[in-house]
């Protein structure tokens, strides 16, 4: 008997331990909020890509295609890897799956159009400082 009461005793002068299960209230961003925060960003891009069509500014639309690929590619392979990781979809879930994979398909045809520009660029300049004939379907008679 003597031995359960200061079993007893004993157990309820021990602090209670916390199991853990309790929400930590940190600056950790809910996922959430993250889906919306990405949304946002990713409407930034593209607000930064028009303005630098319209002004002319291949290297600003180069980083913000670049921006826009680096996004929805490490988003997209998150949502592949755990479904769960944005429990509200973003433009860039799933490489852009709710958008006809246009988040995908757009920078990568913005990077393409900047290269060829810059090769037809190159080319042109090659022919007037030479006076050499450019080669390529540009070149071509048109007849």
């Amino acid at each position: 008997m003597l031995d359960q009461t200061s079993e007893a005793t004993a157990q309820s002068a021990r602090p209670e331990q916390t199991t853990g299960t309790r929400k930590r209230r940190g600056r950790r961003p809910s996922l959430r909020t993250m889906a919306y925060a990405l949304s946002a960003v990713a409407a930034a891009v593209y607000v930064v890509a028009a303005i630098a069509l319209r002004t002319g500014k291949r290297a600003l639309l180069a980083g913000a295609a670049s921006v826009e690929l680096a996004g929805v590619l490490a988003v997209g392979l998150l949502t592949l890897a755990d479904a769960s990781a944005f429990p509200d979809e973003t433009v860039w879930s799933n490489f852009g799956e709710g958008y006809a994979f246009l988040p995908l398909l757009l920078p990568v045809a913005a990077l393409a159009w900047l290269r060829l520009g810059r090769v037809n660029r190159e080319r042109r300049l090659a022919a007037d400082r030479g006076g050499a004939r450019p080669t390529g379907p540009a070149s071509s008679p048109r007849g």
